[in-house]
């Protein structure tokens, strides 16, 4: 009976160290690379309607699927209540966006 559990147990073992690394590689696509977004890094891209006037070189606040967050401009222009704008980066939890264009291309 000893024989058998130990045989069971270093066969667990042996299969776990040398199947893993095909199933990580293989079969869990989302994680091979580290290609999984944070979910701020889901933001970055995304459009966002200023809820408070972002003033010229400081701070409003923007509404992204509705939650709140403090905003900053590229560019330090000012963006008034109800302007769509898309978020270019983050630093800690201040998101920093521009303006869209909406001209159309020729």
């Amino acid at each position: 009976m000893t024989w058998q559990f130990m045989g069971f147990a270093v066969g667990t073992f042996l299969a776990f160290i040398l199947i893993r690394p095909f199933v990580l590689k293989y079969l869990d696509k989302k994680t091979n690379g580290n290609n999984v977004k944070t979910n701020m890094d889901n933001i970055i891209g995304r459009t966002a309607v200023v809820t408070e006037r972002i003033e010229e070189d400081g701070f409003g606040r923007v509404k992204i699927d509705g939650d709140d967050w403090k905003a900053r401009t590229e560019d330090g222009n000012p963006a008034e209540v109800g302007e769509k704008l898309k978020v270019v980066t983050y630093e800690s939890i201040i998101l920093t966006v521009k303006k869209i264009d909406n001209k159309p291309k020729i």
